[in-house]
């Protein structure tokens, strides 16, 4: 299998614990509208409504953590909902520090309970910070002055949120939030300010974004204004069929042949055609040449929402924006003038309320094209060739020119 196991995750989870249930069951995203408002707290939910696995002994946290690096498809991450004394353990402790060293970024959501490992790094991922920067200039271009475009920026960091429960002394807990993009508002030189969160979903489900969106408008003190979900779901049933055809299975063999490591060649068991083996530094070219995006990359759906925050109430802008497939008909949704600067910061005379800058679906398609074939490329290399990347050195941790572009 090329594919993360299609096993329930429901298999691990404790009999005792396994009845979580919403006040009503929730349809798949694909074929559900979009609700109006998120509660203001998680409800009790079925472990099938979110993408992470409940687990409730140490023990079995590290199995599922030690077995993570080794899945064949390694770009998508892995979230486990467990209680804090479980991740702060010194046996998961230790085996996080390992993973960090792998170029993992690992994560704990204190509210929600949630540990996050992310996998390789994921093209979907990079596509969105791509298409903010070229949103950016689209608005320095189009609608902002001068003043306002010294201000208006993009950031990386993660920003700090407030956790609300009983903990001695009576004091709100906080823990540090990394969003997939963010727009800020801040003077050079100057503490800046989350404006607008885009979180793009790819392992995570539908319910697992509107936790995020939740926590951004709810946690952040009134910063942030404007949260974007982006959910994009990989057809990884059709993808598991189409693998398993004879014709895929030929095309393997022949490209472990031409451009495989030893290990891939023992492992498929082919004879390596060593005439044709290109260098490394025309690897590249030459393999991304021969990989078929569908042989490695299931179909894709989107779609993306707009969440605010209305009487203290997290609540949907708008309707849903279908991304793919491409609708027929479908007005770019538009992010605001409102949503770029603070209150305090919309003064002056001059200051036009009116403005807003329309996101480009059409760009946003191309860059997830373009994505789809990176991501196709990365799984096709982690197979053919596993090698890669690896360094026996147990202290080597990757740098940015190591991952796959």
């Amino acid at each position: 299998m090329f594919l993360p196991s299609s096993q329930s995750k429901d298999s691990v989870a404790n009999p005792s614990d396994s009845d979580f249930s919403c006040q009503s069951s929730t349809p798949s995203p694909s074929s559900q509208m979009a609700p109006s408002a998120i509660p203001p707290r998680p409800c009790a939910r079925s472990s099938k409504s979110s993408a992470a696995i409940p687990v409730y002994r140490e023990s079995q946290a590290y199995d599922i953590l030690n077995t993570f690096p080794e899945r064949d498809i390694g770009d998508y991450d892995l979230l486990l909902k467990c209680p804090q004394e479980i991740q702060s353990s010194s046996l998961i402790a230790e085996t996080l520090k390992t993973l960090r060293a792998q170029g993992r970024r690992v994560t704990f959501d204190p509210e929600l309970e949630i540990l996050k490992v992310q996998g390789m790094p994921h093209p979907l991922h990079d596509a969105i910070c791509e298409f903010l920067y070229r949103s950016l200039v689209k608005a320095n271009r189009e609608i902002l002055s001068f003043a306002e475009t010294e201000c208006i920026s993009l950031a990386t960091k993660g920003v700090r949120l407030s956790k609300v429960l009983q903990s001695i002394g009576g004091k709100q807990q906080a823990w540090r939030k990394h969003p997939d993009g963010l727009i800020v508002y801040g003077q050079l030189g100057h503490r800046s300010h989350p404006r607008v969160v885009f979180e793009v979903g790819v392992s995570e489900k539908y319910l697992d974004l509107l936790d995020d969106a939740r926590q951004w408008l709810l946690r952040s003190h009134g910063r942030v204004g404007l949260v974007v979900i982006i959910k994009i779901t990989e057809d990884l049933e059709g993808l598991r069929a189409h693998q398993q055809s004879i014709t895929f299975k030929s095309t393997l063999q022949s490209l472990v042949s031409k451009y495989g490591d030893d290990t891939a060649v023992r492992s498929f068991d082919v004879q390596s055609d060593a005439a044709s083996r290109s260098t490394d530094t025309d690897f590249d070219e030459a393999f991304r040449a021969e990989v078929v995006t569908s042989d490695w990359v299931g179909s894709f759906a989107a779609f993306l929402e707009f969440w605010e925050l209305r009487e203290d109430r997290p609540c949907l802008r708008g309707s849903r924006v279908e991304i793919l497939p491409e609708p027929l008909n479908c007005e770019d949704p538009r992010i605001t003038i409102q949503d770029l600067i603070p209150p305090r910061h919309r003064c002056g005379p001059d200051f036009d309320s009116t403005r807003s800058l329309a996101l480009d679906m059409s760009a946003y398609r191309a860059l997830l094209a373009a994505a789809k074939d990176c991501t196709a490329f990365n799984r096709a290399v982690q197979k053919v060739r596993p090698d890669d990347g690896k360094n026996e050195d147990p202290d080597y941790v990757p740098s940015d020119e190591d991952q796959p572009v």
